[in-house]
């Protein structure tokens, strides 16, 4: 028990981080194997693994040197508003019912978002498995984090999760075409797609990370990047696979110091999003217009996000656009889908200032988390995409938890600069 102790309190930062970005996505897997081979028996998965973001938060809570920084702060600040208003502010009323406007639309949207039914399970994660780790990360001291370990830590797992991940979407698509006769889609027969397949695009990050700053491939690399994107294009997953163009397009600039080759990169990365937008048109011939109405497209996602958004901010009718709303409404058809509007609705323009400020923050000192910060720069701008597309901001633990290890590391940079002047 002392020596598990002692190995905690050394690569705490990395057992910590090893289950926030890595243990919900491995959660949801092991929640799909138990339905495989349990239907009927509910082993609580995905509640240990929220149990445990909170024992060891607390743990660490306590045993750690204790400090503030004030960005995260602000960040904890913008979440406890979304809380203020989701418990004490009424909920918002709309001119028109969310399932008619989609239906206006011609866009098959004839069901509620189980997210509204989910208020208390809502606020539960936001505040055990955001703020808590928060406020955790806000007195971790991160001189001794040990990076490279971490990324060693972080492949082994990835790799090991990526073999068995392959193999059960597999099944799952052999399953959909030989069993099911109407719906063919996999994304239905699936808990929830964005976060069981989100550690895919992390494990990309690591691999790219790899072979530019250590200069060197091996062929399992290639066989594990060719995995990733097989798992991808099984499950239309395509805002993984342009946020994985955006990962590689980044490393390619920081690294090759060669104009052509990188404008040959960008128009690669161009004509490949373009042609993913594009390729259930092109294939089946669909009318265009069609096509972005029909539930499925790429175009149609991006269709009713923006009328998502301009339902929330033009047919609400009680919308406090100052201090935010209590966005559990018994009339929306599903929430924003998008973290600037999601900040907005729930916690008003002082929240949408505080972010900006953070994000000011860190593009101020991104020179610095260019070095050896980078894979924590280029993690927190893969979840800024996939925020901007899809998930909810205050439940959103990637994307929370990346911003607040920049701030953290961005605060240890001023805190250096204070101690220097002082002598």
């Amino acid at each position: 028990m002392d020596n598990l102790l002692k190995f905690i309190n050394l690569k705490h930062h990395t057992i910590f981080f090893l289950i926030i970005f890595y243990g919900l996505s491995i959660a949801i897997f092991l929640k799909e194997i138990n339905l495989l081979f349990l239907p009927n028996n509910d082993l609580i998965i995905i509640y240990l693994y929220r149990l445990i973001i909170i024992i060891f938060s607390i743990y660490l809570f306590l045993h750690l040197r204790k400090k503030i920084n004030i960005g995260i702060i602000i960040l904890i600040f913008i979440n406890l508003i979304f809380l203020f208003n989701t418990i004490f502010v009424d909920g918002l009323n709309f001119k028109i019912n969310g399932i008619e406007f989609f239906k206006n639309l011609n866009t098959h949207y004839d069901y509620r978002d189980i997210f509204f039914l989910s208020k208390a399970k809502i606020l539960l994660i936001n505040i055990f498995n955001v703020i808590l780790p928060l406020i955790v990360l806000s007195s971790i001291d991160f001189k001794n984090f040990d990076l490279k370990y971490f990324k060693i830590a972080s492949l082994k797992i990835c790799n090991f999760f990526l073999i068995f991940l392959f193999f059960f979407l597999t099944y799952k698509l052999f399953y959909v075409h030989l069993f099911l006769t109407d719906d063919k889609n996999i994304e239905r027969i699936l808990i929830n797609i964005h976060s069981l397949l989100y550690i895919l695009n992390i494990h990309f990050l690591l691999i790219v990370d790899k072979i530019f700053f250590e200069k060197k491939v091996n062929k399992l690399d290639y066989a594990r990047i060719a995995c990733i994107f097989i798992c991808l294009l099984i499950t239309k997953s395509y805002i993984f696979i342009l946020i994985s163009f955006f990962t590689f397009s980044a490393y390619v600039f920081l690294f090759i110091k060669n104009k052509k080759f990188n404008i040959l990169i960008i128009l690669i990365a161009l004509v490949s999003s373009i042609f993913l937008t594009f390729f259930q048109y092109l294939f089946y011939k669909l009318n265009l217009i069609l096509y972005i109405k029909e539930p499925g497209t790429i175009l149609n996602s991006i269709y009713i996000r923006i009328e998502n958004i301009n339902y929330y901010l033009f047919y609400s009718e009680n919308v406090n656009l100052i201090t935010g709303n209590n966005i559990f409404s018994d009339q929306a058809a599903t929430y924003p889908h998008n973290f600037f509007i999601d900040t907005l609705i729930c916690s008003g323009i002082i929240g949408v200032f505080a972010l900006v400020y953070l994000f000011y923050l860190i593009f101020k000192n991104i020179k610095m988390l260019q070095s050896n910060k980078l894979f924590f720069l280029l993690l927190f701008f893969q979840s800024l995409i996939f925020s901007i597309f899809s998930g909810f901001l205050f439940t959103n633990i990637i994307f929370n938890i990346s911003l607040a290890v920049l701030l953290c590391f961005v605060g240890e940079k001023d805190e250096n600069i204070v101690k220097n002047s002082l002598g």
